[in-house]
């Protein structure tokens, strides 16, 4: 059941600590930061929590401001330009990003290898999105990861299925099979390739 979320979150007064939402106001106390969030509609009980020492590099698509966080810039740019391509392409074919805010978090390799959507925020792993080696311009995995979890954050957290075994299934499907038609529309011969095997 979708309910109003807000959190009030701290940390060190170094970092930018974050969670879904906008950001309602920011505060230092006793030495540490203090930041509140708010969504502005109901949203899944699924939400995530990060804190680091992050750079911020802003732009925008249409109404939507796009931010990306990170530690390590190599890529950021790309990651910018998919989030628009994504968001230009699933605007088209399904329906308009739900929030007005779009955010990609850098985490820890130590933490894992994925990028998992949440309302307005996306962790991003950085072994598979912030440092891969992205220099072939044939194809980017890191390109089409970014694009899977565009529509995961805006259409998949908008609906679920029932409370059962492989509820998820529907909405994995579109973010699978619609970054891959989208790729093979911008790589088409190592998509050729890869359908072969």
């Amino acid at each position: 059941m979708r309910a109003g979320y807000e959190a009030i979150v701290s940390t060190s007064h170094d970092q930018i600590a974050v969670t879904p939402g906008y950001l309602e106001r920011e505060w230092e106390q006793n030495g540490r930061r203090y930041f509140h969030y708010k969504m502005d509609e109901p949203i899944w009980p699924f939400v995530s929590f990060l804190s680091a020492d992050y750079e911020m590099k802003a732009d925008s698509w249409n109404d939507i401001d796009i931010e990306v966080y990170y530690k390590h810039g190599y890529n950021v740019d790309r990651m910018i330009d998919a989030s628009k391509k994504s968001l230009d392409y699933f605007t088209k074919n399904f329906s308009p990003y739900q929030y007005r805010q779009y955010r990609i978090f850098e985490f820890p390799r130590q933490r894992g290898s994925f990028a998992q959507s949440f309302p307005n925020t996306i962790p991003f792993s950085e072994n598979i999105g912030f440092v891969a080696d992205i220099r072939d311009p044939q194809i980017s995995t890191q390109f089409l990861l970014t694009a899977h979890d565009s529509l995961i954050s805006g259409g998949g957290t908008r609906f679920r299925g029932k409370r059962s075994r492989r509820s998820n299934d529907t909405r994995n499907a579109l973010a699978i099979f619609s970054p891959d038609g989208y790729g093979a529309r911008i790589w088409p011969s190592p998509y050729a390739a890869i359908s072969k095997l």
